[in-house]
């Protein structure tokens, strides 16, 4: 009896603690900070990026990006909250011009009650529809349980409580980056993510009010919780190492026309929980192989990286000689005298400087195994390859389609990929937490490159077949990338 009471007693302080914790923590995101805090957040970030970041300097000069640091820091003259200092300082973080680094705005944590109750409410607004983009417009372009809801696809939004879009939309792009001087990620990103960036420009409510056009008429929409039933699927246990996008549909997917011998090779992601990608491509191939597929489309649309690993196998698998995949993965500095702000900390005290970081004369690197030469996989596919890039095919995925490109492997349609063909930092992203105002940076410790490069700085991989698509192809169910590609085999 007395076991139980003092484990009782126990878990009564924990809650007790947790609880103070979480109520310490959300107060520090709606105080004003003093001057002093805000200074010492401001240069944790600043030390940690010149420190650590291996191309802070890539797409900026060095005087250039240390006058914007200085006339940021001299904005922090004031107390500011935790939002408004995000809003000084993450623009500042886009003019290093990578796709990985990026200042991130923490969350409200919240009680098992407060979950509850928000759950109880139903759906937030911005997450009842999503939109696309057409250069500075912004359409519906699909609605959740769009039977009863007052928007539908095709209709224009104009503003979003009395603020422009075109105005959101510029707001946004100052909040992150692709890599380089690359213009194609942008859209998709705030396809993906167009709620959030409005609220940590403008505001955050629990209602909004839209200004919608359809055809001619123009009328306002106010939008706020709503109770949607769930539509998702169960997945069948079998087939879980596939995965599930956000419509339902297999991450991985292998589809055969046995009849045109053409087969599509669907690799949505290189990074997602459950994932077996070394199961799905020793099926997938030994079927290419015995059903005897003259031509396959590799279709990596949509796919913003993931596990190096899991792209070295996919070209091994689609190139039939030897190869290294990356090249020597560099990084900055073995120790980072901020590392104790490093979420995680004990790694990059101990595991990371002393087991994964090497030294030579040419500097810090961490060997990796893609760094030598490997050997095609059994089964390789060797006819012919049509692979399918837009702008949201990004870092490793960049890699790959750069690695193909490089051995002339593959005819190329659709977009220039989000991600640079030449280099790109990534490979272990820690986010320093800033201990006043409890914001993020995310930071990218080492430089990788694939096993080729091109003379154009700071750009993706292109197509050799651009091939754009828009929102009215998509609700017609018009894939004019897959169609191009199909058009091309057609007439070898």
């Amino acid at each position: 009896m007395m076991k139980i009471l003092k484990l009782l007693m126990l878990s009564v302080i924990v809650l007790m603690v947790s609880c103070t914790s979480k109520k310490k923590y959300n107060q520090a995101l709606i105080v004003e900070h003093p001057v002093e805090a805000l200074k010492k957040d401001y240069q944790i970030l600043k030390t940690s990026l010149l420190e650590a970041h291996p191309g802070i300097y890539w797409y900026i000069d060095s005087i250039v990006l240390a006058q914007k640091f200085d006339s940021v820091e001299n904005l922090l003259n004031k107390p500011l909250t935790s939002l408004a200092f995000y809003r000084y300082v993450a623009p500042l973080i886009t003019e290093i011009k990578c796709g990985h680094t990026r200042l991130v705005y923490p969350n409200k944590k919240y009680t098992l009650a407060e979950k509850q109750a928000l759950k109880a409410k139903g759906v937030h607004p911005f997450n009842q529809f999503k939109i696309a983009l057409d250069e500075d417009k912004v359409f519906i372009k699909s609605v959740r349980d769009s039977s009863s809801h007052p928007l539908k696809p095709k209709m224009q939004i104009l503003s979003i409580d009395a603020y422009p879009v075109n105005t959101i939309i510029k707001k946004a792009n100052q909040l992150f980056s692709s890599d380089g001087y690359n213009k194609t990620l942008q859209p998709y990103i705030i396809e993906n993510n167009f709620g959030y960036y409005y609220q940590l420009n403008f505001k955050k409510s629990d209602s909004i009010l839209l200004k919608i056009k359809q055809d001619t008429l123009i009328k306002d929409v106010n939008l706020g919780f709503k109770k949607i039933k769930s539509s998702s699927k169960k997945i069948d246990k079998k087939l879980v190492y596939l995965g599930k996008d956000a419509d339902g549909k297999p991450i991985l997917d292998l589809k055969i026309d046995t009849l045109t011998k053409v087969a599509i090779l669907k690799v949505g992601s290189f990074s997602f929980e459950q994932a077996n990608f070394s199961k799905f491509y020793r099926q997938s191939f030994k079927k290419l192989k015995e059903q005897k597929i003259n031509n396959l489309i590799l279709d990596l649309r949509g796919n913003s990286g993931g596990r190096l690993s899991a792209c070295n196998k996919l070209f091994r698998y689609l190139y039939d000689q030897p190869a290294i995949f990356n090249q020597r993965v560099e990084v900055k500095e073995r120790y980072i005298s901020t590392r104790k702000y490093f979420q995680n900390s004990w790694f990059y005290n101990f595991p990371f400087p002393h087991l994964t970081i090497k030294k030579d004369s040419l500097g810090y690197y961490t060997p990796l195994r893609t760094h030598k030469y490997l050997e095609p996989k059994n089964n390789v596919y060797q006819q012919n390859l049509f692979v399918l890039i837009n702008g949201l095919s990004y870092s490793a995925t960049s890699l790959l389609a750069a690695n193909l490109q490089g051995v002339k492997r593959g005819f190329f349609i659709g977009e220039e990929t989000g991600g640079a063909y030449n280099k790109c930092t990534a490979g272990i992203i820690p986010y320093v937490n800033l201990p006043n105002t409890k914001v993020k940076l995310r930071l990218p410790l080492k430089v990788m490159k694939p096993n080729t490069s091109q003379s154009i700085v700071g750009r993706g991989v292109f197509p050799h077949h651009e091939v754009h698509s828009n929102l009215l192809d998509e609700l017609e169910g018009k894939d004019k990338q897959l169609e191009k590609a199909l058009q091309l085999i057609k007439s070898r």
